[in-house]
């Protein structure tokens, strides 16, 4: 049986526990789930369905937007089915579902992922008909293992050419214009950085909420690049939406007339510094993130001493596939 979620405890406490059974290496709970979703903008598409089987939720869907696609008709989906249950044809008819009964209008392509630790999702969207178009190569930084003092060598050198460093709290206090340059910022380097499709352009009050605004955002670990007065780089730094014990990476980046001067290593080691000092005195946390296989940013993260985790796999299909 195929039903909407509700949103009800009951199902939140079973869409939870399949999320857990299925992806082990995440950590979720009920409550920074519903919080998580609370977060989402209402003005997208966002829905979520369920399957059960004898009374326990055994598979789900999530489908939403894809909101940073450029083109608006494209929509994503994600399909987990517990592990016991699989190779019963569970999954590809929740898939069928969705293709044939769900009420988008007019849906030029999807796009979905499958996580490299569980390589039959992989052979399931090959069958289906989607192609890899990205890898999406996850690693993460022990922060109880880092050893940050040979860091500040490069950081003196970066700024004895003119770029200060600072961090977001200090720059959104001293620009009177701090949000729009962010924004600015984070286009161009969005739309610069590898991926398989074009970048959409998202709203400024869309951004500013999940961004400037976030309670996410690690104000003191957050670095930007200023040189001149200008915006040139910037390394961003945020909690994760469920797992205390770990701190997200955002967009790292430099607009390009400053490349090739170290500044993005320099703004990585003084994000990286911060939330070493954020880790002390308890410890235990580490910073996970994920870049495109053939982005330059996952083999400078790799120097810094980040370690490779199974990738997630970018597939998509055209409708009329």
């Amino acid at each position: 049986m195929i039903d909407r979620f509700l949103g009800t405890g009951v199902e939140y406490d079973s869409y939870v526990a399949l999320k857990r059974r299925v992806w082990p290496h995440e950590s979720v709970s009920p409550s920074s789930q519903r919080e998580a979703d609370a977060r989402r903008d209402p003005a997208e598409f966002n829905e979520r369905l369920l399957v059960r089987h004898e009374g326990a939720v055994v598979a789900a869907a999530d489908i939403y937007s894809l909101r940073f696609s450029a083109d608006a008709d494209r929509f994503g989906f994600m399909v987990i089915v517990d592990p016991s249950v699989r190779r019963r044809g569970i999954g590809t008819a929740l898939y069928t579902h969705i293709i044939d009964r769900l009420d988008l209008g007019r849906v030029s392509g999807w796009e979905t992922a499958a996580w490299e630790g569980e390589p039959s999702g992989s052979a399931w969207l090959d069958q289906l008909g989607f192609r890899l178009v990205s890898t999406h190569q996850m690693s993460e930084l022990n922060l109880d293992s880092v050893d940050t003092a040979p860091f500040q060598k490069l950081i003196d050198g970066v700024e004895a050419t003119g770029v200060a460093m600072m961090s977001f709290a200090e720059f959104t206090n001293a620009a009177p214009d701090a949000a729009h340059e962010l924004y600015d910022l984070a286009v161009e380097l969005s739309r610069d950085a590898p991926w398989y499709e074009d970048v959409a352009k998202p709203p400024l009050a869309v951004w500013r909420r999940e961004f400037i605004d976030s309670d996410a955002i690690l104000a003191d670990a957050y670095t930007v690049a200023v040189e001149d007065g200008q915006l040139v780089g910037q390394s961003a730094l945020m909690k994760d939406d469920h797992d205390p014990t770990i701190l997200r990476t955002g967009l790292t980046g430099v607009r390009k007339p400053y490349r090739r001067r170290h500044i993005a290593t320099a703004m990585k080691m003084r994000a990286i510094d911060r939330a070493v000092q954020l880790s002390k005195p308890e410890g235990g946390l580490r910073i996970v993130t994920g870049n495109a296989a053939e982005n330059p940013m996952l083999e400078l993260n790799l120097r810094l001493g980040f370690e490779k985790q199974p990738a997630w796999c970018i597939y998509v299909k055209d409708d009329h596939a």
